[in-house]
């Protein structure tokens, strides 16, 4: 369980401990933002929460594909437009997958790094 200051560092950290821990509340946010940031229950909750704030910004594909279908369409829009969106949920959906048939042998070769 973190401490009330704990969670307004965590709260109001963006990435620059400094500021965090002053914004915080902490008497000497020179030393105290770094040493927060070794806090392994913090590091887990400033994890979570961008976690959380990220999350509803990165569409799903069926997300992706709504919007495409939308876009394609809608007439309101312009036809190249409607017509790459009308591609991009095709590729999404595999429409334009070639099958290549081979016949013979496949030599292959691996080669490890050192």
């Amino acid at each position: 369980m973190l401490t009330t200051m704990q969670q307004k560092f965590v709260d109001s950290f963006d990435g620059n401990a400094y500021l965090a821990a002053k914004l915080a509340g902490y008497s000497n946010p020179e030393t105290a933002g770094p040493r927060l940031l070794k806090h392994v229950l913090i590091c887990k909750e400033i994890e979570q929460r961008q976690k959380r704030e990220r999350k509803p910004l990165i569409m799903s594909r069926q997300q992706r594909q709504q919007f495409w279908s939308e876009v394609a369409r809608d007439e309101d829009q312009n036809m190249r437009d409607r017509l790459r969106a009308s591609e991009l949920l095709g590729k999404s959906e595999m429409d334009f997958t070639e099958k290549i048939q081979h016949s013979g042998d496949v030599e292959i070769s691996i080669r490890w790094a050192t």
